[in-house]
């Protein structure tokens, strides 16, 4: 499902044709223009193809690889940062959060269960210790799909449950995520939260 091993595939992946594929497009092209042979541009328009496939997938996982989900109390909303999984920043009303609680080994789920109502905020199978809880249930307007390059994090062993970052049109209860201190974030996410329900 989500894994180291899927990045540096991916990183291999995209580093072969992201970088091989555009070089044999130019040369197939420049063959084809200088000797008139079908066959170079054939060539090259099957290798153009292809680097419109791998370069999304080395962007994303360097992306990935290199930047951690960001997480930001403003005085109306949470923002949550995360290029890889967010086209634009993730912003929950400051009224729609109920709270927030460190987690724990004794809070993992079952192997194999499947939340529909909980979000993942990493590609990766990590630790999360953090869980953000939300007032109903939210659309989370901005999750990226499979198409923006995050194919490879959705492609799944038989025996794997599924992913569960975000997803375009899923509606969410609770967000889960690692953070350094997950004690003290959820205390001030909790305290954050109150000051909106205090003025109510």
């Amino acid at each position: 499902m989500r894994s180291w091993w899927r990045a540096w595939f991916a990183m291999a992946y995209g580093g072969l044709y992201g970088v091989g594929a555009p070089a044999a497009t130019v040369l197939g092209t420049v063959q084809f223009v200088r000797d008139g042979d079908p066959f170079f541009l054939a060539l090259a328009v099957v290798m153009a193809a292809v680097s419109a496939v791998a370069l999304p997938v080395l962007v994303q996982t360097l992306r990935a690889l290199a930047g951690r989900p960001r997480l930001r109390l403003e005085p109306g909303a949470l923002v949550i940062r995360y290029p890889v999984l967010f086209r634009r920043p993730l912003r929950v009303a400051r009224e729609d959060v109920q709270g927030a609680a460190p987690l724990d080994r004794s809070h993992s789920d079952p192997p194999g269960a499947v939340d529909y109502s909980l979000s993942e905020v990493t590609p990766f199978r990590e630790p999360l210790n953090l869980e953000v809880r939300l007032h109903g249930s939210h659309l989370f307007e901005g999750a990226r799909g499979k198409w923006t390059g995050n194919w490879i994090w959705h492609c799944r062993r038989p025996w794997a449950t599924r992913p569960q970052f975000p997803e375009p049109g899923l509606r969410y209860r609770r967000l889960r995520l690692r953070v350094r201190d997950p004690g003290r974030t959820a205390e001030q996410v909790g305290a954050w939260a109150a000051q909106d329900q205090g003025r109510k």
